[in-house]
């Protein structure tokens, strides 16, 4: 998949970008590998943005289902696809790379379609690990109409659409979604009788979300069906704000599949009890050997199976340890009895610890909810 360039970070940026990394590692952290050859790189998103809710709805977005594009400065692909199928880490020459990651992809207005990412600029030294950490974050604009009800009456034949260079979406009187758009200019457009006049401009950045109410005087009052007038009323500018859902301070994080936890953040939350987490069935057959766990079948194991950010996980330090202890749990969900699941989405819901079989785990699990 080719990323929107739009969105990509100019040279100037890379460069400046590149030595600000260079300089704190702000966002990523470095260990030595030791051969001398080559770098590694990997990415995971921050324990805190796999959770995503706007103020217009409660919408939820699943990090593990992102856009991954990973390419060297130069512009040569290293891995384009979903992030759950992304190799835990990737042998390069040292060097300068570009790491995209974007909730869809996005080019034309459309409703409700907020598009979440971030992208980042990362050195590969010499025989050391680079690490990059994606926090995630709104990078479209949108902008919702408040349509007088005098409008219908004043223009019977008349259509309000919302409009940029990229296309437009017609607007009704009654729409109540957020039209989102790509950062730039935004208009307001009236067509009434075969006319068109742009009726109002806003120039919207990323994050951006813009309330107008729009008003028109009664038949008789105003310049009416030939004159297009109206009165704008700006009610809301302000850059929403789209934050991580977080485990801490009693804010109900898991506490239902809908707000379950990602591996990431229950490797975070261990002595939380009773709540949900939600990852890929990646493996079983746990021991505690370092490398005790089975990731290609046939398992053999009912009682314990491993979950994972993505489904291309191959070690286990990367996973979450989950007991099977409730028959009616293990009967549905061990691999043993249903070798079919592995690669599947799973939420369970139980009490997090600090360690099952030599890694963090979920034990006493009441309840699951399977992918369909």
């Amino acid at each position: 998949m080719k990323t929107p360039t739009r969105g990509r970070l100019s040279p100037k940026q890379l460069s400046a970008a590149i030595a600000a990394v260079s300089l704190c590692m702000a966002s990523c952290d470095i260990a030595g590998l030791g051969d001398g050859s080559h770098g590694r790189l990997s990415w995971h998103f921050s324990p805190t943005s796999n959770l995503f809710f706007t103020r217009a709805a409660e919408s939820v977005v699943d990090t593990n289902n992102f856009i991954l594009d990973v390419r060297s400065a130069s512009g040569d692909e290293i891995y384009s696809g979903p992030y759950h199928d992304s190799p835990e880490s990737v042998e390069v020459p040292p060097g300068e790379y570009v790491i995209n990651a974007r909730s869809i992809d996005f080019a034309a207005p459309q409703f409700s379609m907020p598009q979440f990412g971030d992208e980042q600029a990362v050195v590969v030294e010499d025989g050391k690990m680079t690490r990059c950490t994606l926090n995630c974050g709104l990078i479209n604009c949108g902008i919702r109409l408040r349509i007088g009800s005098s409008f219908r009456d004043t223009y019977p034949d008349g259509t309000m659409y919302v409009e940029s260079a990229d296309g437009s979406l017609e607007y009704t009187v009654n729409e109540k979604r957020v039209a989102y758009f790509r950062p730039g200019p935004v208009s307001v457009v009236l067509s009434n009788q075969g006319r068109k006049k742009i009726i109002y401009t806003r120039e919207l950045l990323r994050k951006d979300i813009l309330t107008v109410g729009v008003s028109t005087p009664p038949p008789g009052e105003g310049a009416g069906n030939s004159g297009m007038e109206f009165d704008i009323v700006v009610d809301t500018t302000m850059t929403w704000i789209y934050d991580a859902a977080s485990t801490e301070g009693g804010q109900g994080g898991g506490s239902a599949p809908e707000g379950a936890l990602s591996v990431g953040q229950a490797v975070a939350s261990v002595g939380e009890k009773g709540v949900w987490v939600y990852g890929y069935i990646v493996g079983g057959d746990l021991t505690k050997a370092a490398e005790g766990i089975s990731f290609k079948g046939p398992f053999s194991s009912r009682t314990n199976i491993a979950i994972a950010e993505r489904t291309s996980v191959s070690s286990k330090s990367s996973c979450l340890s989950v007991q099977l202890s409730r028959e009616a749990v293990r009967s549905a969900v061990n691999l043993a009895d249903h070798p079919a699941l592995l690669g599947r989405m799973v939420w369970l819901k139980g009490d997090i610890v600090e360690s099952y079989f030599g890694i963090p785990g979920l034990k006493n699990v009441t309840e699951y909810v399977m992918d369909q």
